[in-house]
């Protein structure tokens, strides 16, 4: 975790989503627009499903994302601000991935 909160800050922290059956893939820091240093991390299950998790620092105070979800054909999206930092985790809609969201987010609060 250490590449983490080096490249996003030290309120950044990796979900721990091996109670749902994900495990940590791999991940990859880069610079959007914003010109703030992102991660984007991918977990994967038995089944070969995934789970994206992305995270950045938020422009500013008042550029915080409220806590919401979005459904796109098979894909949940979740999101919010903590900490400073906005995300976003994404992930199959079904109740195995729903489980795996609602950890990850519940582990950034």
């Amino acid at each position: 975790q250490g590449w983490l909160t080096r490249g996003v800050g030290a309120a950044a922290k990796l979900p721990d989503l091996s109670a749902a059956g994900f495990r940590l893939v791999g991940g990859r820091l880069f610079t959007p627009d914003s010109g703030a240093t992102a991660a984007m991390v991918l977990y994967e299950d038995e089944a070969g499903r995934t789970l994206s998790f992305y995270l950045r620092p938020a422009e500013s105070k008042h550029r915080l994302l409220p806590a919401g979800q979005r459904v796109d054909g098979a894909l949940l999206a979740r999101y919010g601000s903590v900490n400073g930092l906005n995300y976003a985790v994404v992930g199959p809609t079904g109740s195995l991935g729903e489980k795996a969201v609602v950890q990850a987010l519940d582990q950034q609060t």
